[in-house]
């Protein structure tokens, strides 16, 4: 799975839409995500998690507490990844389950979880999916479990963070070769990725 872009609002410390957009390094096989110690670093694997699988990354984190306490009860969480996955580009978008203002009236009331699903292709977007079940049973036949489940993930990227990350006032910054080897999980090298480390080694 190699991410292209991810959106985030009202999610985690980010109360304003965030865009982070990969496809500015790609250049870099791997690079690095820095930033200090509250910067939103683990946000970011949290919104990447929550698109793919439903799921936050953290273990004491659940769907429901990934909204941000920072952002106005009118601006509803939601998280939208477009990633490339067997030569095929998909975007998936889902909003957790959250309480917001009544669009009528006073008080708020609780919203249910959504999720759809896009295959984008020659400019055209496909919906194989509008509702969290149809959803899920599509992404298990685009990212089997069996090659990257939701657990592999969150190890994987537990292990890329160390806890370095990215926040709004940071940049992008590649990885040195000596950095490399010790800071991206095998499990989210591609074949050429390892080709090059084991080179790198010798």
């Amino acid at each position: 799975m190699k991410p292209i872009e991810l959106i985030i609002e009202a999610f985690g410390p980010y109360a304003k839409k965030q865009v982070i957009d990969f496809r500015e390094l790609a250049s870099e096989h791997i690079f690095l995500i820095t930033g200090k110690t509250g910067a939103g670093k683990s946000t970011l694997f949290d919104a990447m998690s929550f698109a793919l699988y439903g799921e936050a990354n953290g273990d004491m984190r659940d769907s429901q507490s990934l909204r941000s306490d920072y952002a106005d009860a009118d601006t509803p969480t939601e998280v939208s990844l477009t990633f490339d996955t067997n030569g095929v580009r998909y975007r998936i978008v889902r909003r957790p389950q959250q309480l917001l203002n009544k669009k009528r009236g006073s008080g708020q009331r609780l919203i249910s979880g959504e999720a759809s699903l896009f295959k984008l292709e020659s400019g055209t977007e496909t919906v194989l999916g509008a509702n969290i079940r149809d959803v899920q049973e599509a992404m298990a036949g685009i990212i089997p479990s069996r090659r990257l489940s939701c657990t592999t993930w969150a190890m994987a990227s537990a292990s890329v963070q160390g806890r370095a990350g990215w926040s709004p006032t940071s940049s992008w910054a590649p990885a040195r070769s000596s950095i490399r080897r010790r800071s991206v999980s095998p499990a989210l090298l591609t074949d050429r990725d390892r080709s090059r480390s084991r080179e790198s080694d010798l």
